[in-house]
């Protein structure tokens, strides 16, 4: 939402229609992918430990990333979506869930 609290974003929607909101975390979604993911995830071999972890789980196409885009940043974004489809398809993993002041659950999934 470009910087602005998520909390506001939905506040906009009006009461009732704030929607699903979910925390990703790209460094733990890498370590399921991967068993690990500690490499630095800048460095060159890092940067291919990743990409190669998306093609084991069907992702790949960073070709097609916007030209603006940072290696790592378009990495993370697919493993934000790889995220998204295992919570769709019920197979994700969410740490935390304790709720905010006004009832939201904080949690990450990964």
């Amino acid at each position: 939402a470009g910087g602005r609290d998520v909390g506001a974003v939905r506040g906009e929607r009006g009461p009732g229609r704030g929607g699903l909101v979910l925390g990703g975390q790209p460094e733990r979604s890498f370590r399921r992918m991967n068993g690990d993911g500690r490499r630095r995830k800048r460095s060159a071999g890092g940067a291919l430990t990743r990409r190669d972890a998306l093609h084991r789980v069907g992702l790949g196409g960073l070709e097609h990333a916007p030209e603006e885009a940072a290696w790592d940043d378009a990495l993370d974004a697919l493993a934000c979506a790889w995220t998204a489809l295992r919570w769709l398809r019920g197979e994700a993993e969410v740490l935390g869930g304790e709720f905010d002041e006004t009832n939201t659950p904080m949690r990450i999934v990964c």
